[in-house]
């Protein structure tokens, strides 16, 4: 009868495993959240849409952060509307919820 001479210690085997799985979701998260050249960052102007919906309101309320300039809207697509009238475009959305509020944001760019 012949031994396996090539037998591991199962404790290595997780161990390595482990290894690769974090360093794939590390590259995974590289690529989900990449950073923008400083120079891209220099050539546009950033501002957020901000959605917040409560738990016992009928209508969300909609507010323009641009520049220290505040504006108010009906909804999340009538600012979205408008500034891409204007020539902003939109870049990233993500969301939060804040006890009894759900707070979406929408990140827009207009070059300078």
């Amino acid at each position: 009868m012949k031994k396996n001479r090539h037998v591991t210690n199962p404790a290595h085997r997780l161990d390595s495993k482990a290894r690769i799985i974090t360093a794939g979701l590390l590259l995974c998260a590289l690529n989900v959240f990449p950073q923008p050249p400083a120079q891209q960052l220099q050539e546009y102007t950033y501002c957020a849409i901000i959605g917040t919906m409560k738990a016992l309101s009928q209508e969300p309320t909609v507010k323009l952060d641009c520049e220290g300039k505040k504006k108010e809207y009906r909804s999340l697509s009538d600012a979205m509307t408008e500034k891409s009238a204007e020539g902003w475009e939109f870049v990233q959305a993500y969301s939060s919820s804040g006890g009894v509020a759900i707070i979406q944001y929408w990140i827009i760019r207009k070059k300078k």
